[in-house]
């Protein structure tokens, strides 16, 4: 007799709300090593096995860390074609960049102000902007000048990632119809962080499906466990 084929067990591809908890724990991963590993080993008070082993920690870290950001800008570009109302999109970034600016500073610099480097909302923010402004025009080559400006505008003011991650943002948006192409390409473009280009082998596999999750609580995850790390990052170093 022939066996059923089990239909339950047939893997049916990774929701959207399973990559985003996938890059808000690698991202969680990786600010624990900039903001607390990273004070622990400049406060000098270590042994060199302690030092050692917060440094291999760290590393690992890093590592792993290295998934988030292609993720969320595979996200962005699909929650652009998916939102009902870009400007109430757009908005919610920037009003998060605002917010997440302090507790990004605490964790890079352990200060409060610091204009010299802006937190990755801004960056998607802008990315953001340059799709949708790529999304007016037809004209394949003059799509080329929403992009130049969004880069421009990332280095002017030192967004995380800078004009990289605005240019990752375009590429996956300009190659959103032919997803192999567009996990190849984005692969090899962050290839120079080695373990960043699993992301997009996490991200070819997405179904298209949303997914349950609370996007209102995700967005305030990424200010508060900064303020979290930055504090006590700051504590240590003091």
């Amino acid at each position: 007799m022939q066996a059923i084929p089990n239909k339950t067990s047939e893997f049916k591809g990774i929701s959207g709300a399973s990559l985003k908890w996938i890059a808000m724990i690698t991202m969680i991963i990786d600010h624990f090593g900039v903001g607390i590993l990273t004070p622990m080993m400049e406060a000098g008070n270590l042994s060199t096995f302690d030092y050692a082993s917060v440094y291999t920690a760290y590393t690992i870290s890093r590592s792993v860390g290295r998934l988030a950001f292609p993720i969320f800008c595979f996200l962005l570009v699909e929650g652009f074609f998916h939102t009902s109302n870009v400007t109430k999109y757009a908005t919610r970034l920037a009003v998060f960049a605002v917010i997440s600016e302090v507790p990004f500073n605490l964790v890079i610099d352990q200060t409060f102000w610091n204009l010299g480097f802006q937190n990755v909302f801004f960056t998607l923010f802008i990315g953001l902007v340059t799709i949708w402004a790529m999304s007016k025009v037809e004209n394949q080559f003059l799509k080329l000048l929403p992009v130049l400006l969004g880069v421009v505008v990332a280095e002017l003011l030192h967004t995380d990632y800078g004009a990289f991650g605005v240019l990752l943002i375009a590429v996956l948006y300009q190659y959103r119809q032919l997803r192999l192409w567009q996990s190849i390409i984005g692969g090899l473009m962050v290839a120079w962080e080695i373990t960043a280009p699993i992301s997009f082998v996490l991200t070819y596999y997405y179904n298209g499906l949303k997914g349950r999750y609370n996007a209102k609580w995700l967005y305030w995850i990424y200010p508060v466990h900064l303020f979290i790390f930055g504090l006590i990052g700051r504590a240590i170093l003091n």
